[in-house]
């Protein structure tokens, strides 16, 4: 019995050796693995040369040298056959047209009736045209030119050709640009007589582009603005 039991005991401290020896081979090489990756790694490291002595560009003999002309500031003139000439040609700036446009704003609780609409439009010689709203026309001869547009103030801006009964609004916007084609001034005192008119018959609110009411003030601002684009 005793022997049997120092059999196990010499048999177990074997395995262990064995096991000690065997893992510490493990390690041993592993090491040796990471000692050599290391050396690698230093051994491809290279080191920056950094040279003392800079290169200058050669040296051209008889090079040309530019000098500088001083540019004036001033324009200056040239003379040309006894008569003198911009040097620089003023060139035309275009003006930028003027976008002018009026609000009427229905009340709080209050809509404008489709029906009611269409004859006050007709009333104010508002004619039914293009992008399904209402024009003003300015008529000189036999020819019609486009003064003003009114258009619904609710998305997507337009009026129903054939229902206009059945269509309702809580407001209107009047608008037109600034060109050369129309008379601005008379375009914009025309479309205010209209807006105070539609303003007037709804019980409605007439305001400016900025959604203010509309003061004497602003009206003043606008007809200056369009004499100095009309250059009167």
């Amino acid at each position: 019995m005793e022997e049997n039991s120092l059999r196990l005991v010499l048999l177990g401290l074997g395995i262990v050796i064995l096991m000690a020896i065997y893992f510490y081979d493990l390690w041993q090489k592993k090491r040796g693995l990471e000692l050599a990756e290391r050396k690698q790694e230093a051994d491809e490291k290279i080191e920056p040369i950094i040279s003392s002595k800079v290169e200058l560009p050669p040296i051209i003999e008889n090079e040309p040298v530019i000098e500088q002309v001083p540019v004036p500031d001033e324009l200056t003139t040239v003379e040309v056959n006894d008569e003198k000439v911009n040097s620089a040609e003023e060139i035309p700036v275009a003006q930028q047209a003027m976008v002018v446009q009026l609000a009427v704003v229905a009340k709080p609780g209050l809509v404008m009736k489709g029906s009611l609409l269409k004859d006050a439009f007709t009333k104010l010689n508002l004619e039914y045209g293009d992008m399904d709203v209402f024009h003003r026309y300015q008529e000189s001869g036999d020819e019609k030119r486009q003064c003003f547009l009114v258009t619904n103030m609710l998305e997507p801006g337009t009026f129903p050709a054939g229902s206009m009964v059945d269509f309702e609004s809580t407001g209107l916007m009047l608008f037109f640009q600034s060109s050369d084609a129309i008379d601005s001034i008379k375009a914009f005192d025309d479309m205010l007589a209209t807006a105070k008119e539609l303003a007037e018959q709804f019980d409605a609110t007439l305001m400016d582009a900025e959604m203010n009411e509309l003061a004497e003030q602003k009206i003043i601002d606008i007809r200056s603005q369009l004499k100095g684009l009309s250059g009167l």
